[in-house]
């Protein structure tokens, strides 16, 4: 999943960088979604569960995947 995620980063019109945070003694892996602007910009924190994963996911790759036709 990793692998194939990679690759759809290159095709996001808007940088996204794999990072790891310390959290509690542990490594917490995530995606950074940047919005390409220099200025600075709120963050959100978005930890989804399987059930968000197969609820709300889908939309997602509807809006900005299958458009570029992957």
């Amino acid at each position: 999943m990793v692998k194939c995620f990679e690759k759809a980063m290159a095709y996001n019109p808007t940088p996204i960088e794999r990072i790891v945070l310390d959290f509690e003694g542990k490594k917490f892996y995530a995606n950074l979604h940047l919005n390409g602007s220099k200025k600075k910009s709120p963050g959100v924190i978005l930890g989804p569960g399987m059930d968000m994963f197969k609820e709300d996911w889908y939309r997602a790759v509807e809006r900005y995947v299958l458009p570029l036709g992957l």
